[in-house]
């Protein structure tokens, strides 16, 4: 409430939605495993709750400007990947970074499941931003050097199902002492067995 009455204030229309936070809203943690799932949906092969809440955010965004709605369509006719192309391009990067994602993302050299059985009740996402972390895809401190290549992928959701084929997740690591402690760290953040399904992705806005 206190960032939209500050904006508005200022004479900046604006909305703030109060969204799930109960499990990571996208399937990778990690700096080259998100871009990745970024790529994905901005190139029509992801979908998801990371798609559903940016376009929503977009389509808020316009609706502020008092603009038509065409986020969705922006997205599906690929005028917003090549938007983010030439983006991309301007501040020196690959023109074909979302055609070609595995020539410039690194990956991390060891990449292991994460083992889990049954249905996923509950999610400590606080545990899982910590695990990345500990991987090295995050600073404890404003000098340290972050690894783009580690992170988690393949993050599954409440209400999914862990079994021999499907891992809780995946762990991309520098080593494989520190994939082992990824795999303890995100076994332990995961509740199995029976429990309400997920919430709504969107719980609330927060207007003027």
């Amino acid at each position: 409430r206190a960032l939209v009455s500050t904006a508005e204030g200022a004479g900046c229309r604006a909305r703030a939605y109060i969204t799930d936070m109960d499990q990571p809203l996208a399937r990778a943690a990690g700096n080259a495993l998100e871009l990745r799932e970024a790529i994905a949906v901005l190139t029509g092969a992801g979908r998801g709750a990371l798609r559903d809440l940016s376009l929503s955010l977009s389509s808020a965004c316009l609706r502020l400007a008092g603009l038509a709605d065409g986020a969705e369509r922006a997205l599906e006719c690929g005028a917003a990947a090549e938007r983010f192309a030439r983006m991309i391009a301007a501040q020196g990067g690959p023109a074909d970074l979302l055609e070609h994602p595995d020539r410039y993302l690194p990956a991390a050299p060891v990449i292991l499941p994460v083992p889990g059985r049954g249905r996923v009740a509950a999610i400590d996402t606080e545990a899982l931003g910590h695990a990345v972390v500990a991987l090295g895809g995050g600073r404890l401190y404003a000098g340290d050097r972050i690894d783009p290549r580690v992170g988690l992928a393949d993050l599954l959701r409440i209400g999914e199902e862990a079994g021999p084929d499907r891992p809780l997740a995946l762990v991309h690591a520098a080593s494989l002492p520190a994939a082992e402690a990824a795999i303890a760290t995100v076994q332990a953040a995961y509740l199995m067995g029976d429990g309400p399904g997920p919430g709504p992705l969107i719980r609330s806005e927060v207007s003027p």
